[in-house]
């Protein structure tokens, strides 16, 4: 519970003064609790490990040694697990997380030629994200510039958790590092933005929030548009 308490007072203090509260309750939810607790057992464990594995490096306990040393590895990946189920409790859930499609849009940013290398490099790394999670990528719209740079895209992912695990990449990725064309270094940026998309989405406008009025068209059409109320316009409050 030590390494607990570092934590709640390491985030609060690091953490936005005007979100810091807030952020200091969420992090004290029993799902967190349960996750630092069982990180701060394995952590214990792993440490009586280490101890019993320098204690025989002397001795002829060949077997025992590799009895120890498998179990370390075992606790070391239950470890990581574990991180990675706090880092999901600590963010919090919104009513959008439950959606299986996103869509992505790319567009490069300052930076000229090697902003839109740096936006080509950022896509392929989400798509092979996403092929690796198994999810679909379908490039709705891709523009590219020589050499290789890409100037703006939309795709469309959908699989399991897509949106809830993206959300959070939305926002500008920037590069500082040497152009092939250049001797010095420069910063360039790129956008992403990660939109939800709702499943079957219904979409209802009041009747009271709507005007439709039908009128004669003016200009040439003969007897049609002269006897006939073709022009139709819908306006909405």
């Amino acid at each position: 519970m030590l390494r607990f308490s570092r934590l709640i007072k390491f985030t609060t203090l690091h953490y936005s003064i005007r979100n810091a509260s807030r952020f200091a309750t969420i992090i004290e939810s029993e799902n967190c609790k349960k996750y630092c607790e069982e990180i701060d057992t394995k952590f214990k464990n792993l440490k009586s490990g280490d101890l019993n594995l320098s204690t025989i490096e002397t001795d002829d306990g060949s077997e025992l040694k590799a009895v120890i040393e498998e179990d370390i590895t075992s606790v070391t990946e239950s470890i990581d697990g574990l991180y990675d189920n706090l880092a999901l409790a600590i963010v919090e859930k919104n009513e959008l997380d439950i959606l299986s499609k996103c869509q992505l849009e790319f567009a490069a940013g300052a930076g000229g030629v090697e902003s839109m290398i740096f936006a080509e490099e950022i896509f392929e790394m989400y798509r092979k994200h996403a092929e690796y999670k198994g999810w679909t990528w379908l490039a709705i719209q891709h523009e590219t510039v020589p050499p290789a740079g890409l100037r703006s895209a939309l795709v469309l992912v959908e699989g399991p958790e897509c949106y809830s695990s993206m959300r959070f990449e939305a926002g500008t990725h920037r590069v500082q590092r040497v152009p092939f064309n250049a001797s010095i270094m420069h910063t360039s940026t790129m956008s992403l933005a990660v939109l939800p998309e709702p499943e079957n989405a219904e979409l209802t406008i009041p009747t009271n929030e709507v005007k439709i009025e039908a009128m004669r068209a003016s200009g040439p059409g003969g007897q049609n548009v002269n006897k006939r109320s073709t022009a139709i316009s819908t306006y909405e409050y």
